[in-house]
Formats: C-alpha cells, sequence, structure tokens
C-alpha cells in the first residue's frame, strides 16, 4: 500500500499551512516523515534547510509535534506532564517556560490539577503547550480539531493563529 507517492511541497517561515486530504492519504503519514519517525522510502525531506535523514535529531529540536493521538497522563497534573515533556527534550529551565506557557494558554490556575478533569479543549491547549515548551521554530499538529465541538474547534484555530502571530512560530 502507498500512503504517499510524490508528494512535493515547501512552507515559508510564518505560515500557517495546512495538509487536508481524506481518511488514508498519507497526511499522518508525511507528518511521521517530516519529524523523521518514519523513515521514506525515497526522496529527501529538509526542514529549515536540514535534511531529516542525515540529521534527525537537529530536525526535531526545530520541531514542535501534536500527535493525533492523546499524548497527555490523566493521572498527573498539567506541571508534571509538562515536567515529563522537559525531560524528553533535555529543556533546563522548563518550569520558567512551563508557567509561561499555561499563563498563555489561559491553564495557569489548573496546573496542579490532574489532566483527567480537564475539558477537550483544555487538553489540546495543553498538548500545544508541552509541543512549544522547547521553543521550536515550527509547530506540526496532526488533526488537531478531532473530537473538539464547533466552538472549541474555532477557539483552536484562534490558539493557532495567536501562537503563530505572537510566538512567531510557523
Amino acid at each position: 500500500f502507498t500512503a504517499v507517492d510524490n508528494l512535493s511541497f515547501s512552507v515559508s517561515k510564518g505560515e500557517v499551512f495546512g495538509l487536508l486530504g481524506p481518511n488514508g492519504a498519507g497526511k499522518t503519514t508525511t507528518i511521521k516523515m517530516i519529524t523523521g519517525l518514519l523513515k521514506p522510502t525515497s526522496g529527501r525531506i529538509t526542514v529549515l534547510g536540514t535534511d531529516v535523514a542525515k540529521e534527525g535529531m537537529k530536525v526535531k529540536e526545530k520541531l514542535g509535534w501534536v500527535s493525533s493521538e492523546v499524548i497527555l497522563d490523566d493521572d498527573l497534573t498539567a506541571m508534571r506532564n509538562l515536567w515529563i515533556q522537559a525531560k524528553l527534550y533535555g529543556v533546563k529551565d522548563w518550569k520558567a517556560r512551563a508557567e509561561e506557557l499555561l499563563k498563555y494558554f489561559g491553564l495557569y490556575d489548573f496546573k496542579d490539577k490532574k489532566v483527567k478533569s480537564f475539558s477537550s479543549g483544555m487538553r489540546k491547549k495543553l498538548e500545544i503547550a508541552m509541543a512549544l515548551l522547547h521553543s521550536p521554530e515550527i509547530l506540526l499538529l496532526d488533526e488537531p480539531t478531532v473530537g473538539l465541538d464547533v466552538v472549541s474547534r474555532k477557539a483552536l484555530w484562534d490558539v493557532i493563529r495567536q501562537v503563530n502571530r505572537e510566538l512567531g512560530v510557523t
């Protein structure tokens, strides 16, 4: 089964870019190849001039990624989830950055609450905060609005535009 075939695109710095298509079109596969989680069988992928196949770790430092699957631990607090992310990315001054992001997303008052008590919108914001914790230049969101109601979807698109505009994240 060929998931992605002869795909070519580029995204300019500061752009908000959407990869659209029906289920099974290869969107998630493409994102996994960009992040280095999946190796393409042919072709070349570069992120900010860096070849993903040759310098995958360097690319991962430049990317924040929100998976279509939930990556939060419901039994941990927002801060503890952020702490785990900080450990994975080697973020030294993680607490100050985490608190800054929680304030930015309106989640600071919930920082010590277990994630299982969060609404879908709050969970999505926390996932985005986790993806931004290491200050990436690019944020990849795989099916970011899945499971969200219409109001939450609109709010999420507003957050994405805000992150793009105010934080300069592509």
